[in-house]
């Protein structure tokens, strides 16, 4: 960038080159230069003045994060509490999207036969009533008794019975 006079820097950058470079302050070195001739006192007296204007903010901040540590703590509880539903609107929008295996491919230009659809579906159908008959099954042969085990106590308590 081109300034006035054809000097490429900005007029501010130009100021500031031509004045002689500047050592890096700290707030030490602002209160030592304040103090003059100040007796040592009334450095620690600053000291401590800058101390406690520190203070408030510090406490400031430290309430303002307890006050995001708690509303962290209440966005969980509520997370924790929707996972649930979360869970079932994906689990029902993939089951849709299975349902509805033709739409994606439908966003390319091909539609697929209503046949291959139903095909899928009868297929789903099947896999399902499979499994539903699997677990129905291993629920009854679970619950349901052994006669020759049952016939077996029988026999068993009999004995002990006629023993005593």
């Amino acid at each position: 960038m081109i300034g006035r006079g054809g000097d490429p820097l900005p007029p501010r950058v130009r100021r500031h080159s031509k004045s002689p470079p500047q050592t890096p302050v700290s707030p030490t070195t602002i209160i030592n230069s304040n103090s003059g001739d100040a007796p040592r006192a009334s450095l620690g007296s600053k000291r401590a003045r800058l101390a406690d204007l520190e203070t408030p903010k510090r406490m400031e901040h430290l309430q303002k994060l307890e006050e995001l540590k708690r509303h962290l703590v209440e966005l969980e509880k509520q997370y924790e509490k929707g996972k649930p539903l979360v869970n079932l609107v994906d689990n029902m929008v993939k089951l849709g999207s299975l349902y509805r295996a033709g739409t994606p491919l439908q966003s390319n230009g091909y539609n697929p036969p209503p046949p291959l659809l139903r095909e899928r579906l009868e297929f789903n159908h099947k896999v399902q009533e499979q499994r539903l008959l699997a677990e129905e099954r291993k629920d009854w042969d679970r619950l349901s008794p052994n006669h020759n085990q049952l016939q077996a106590k029988v026999e068993q308590l009999y004995r002990l019975f006629v023993i005593n």
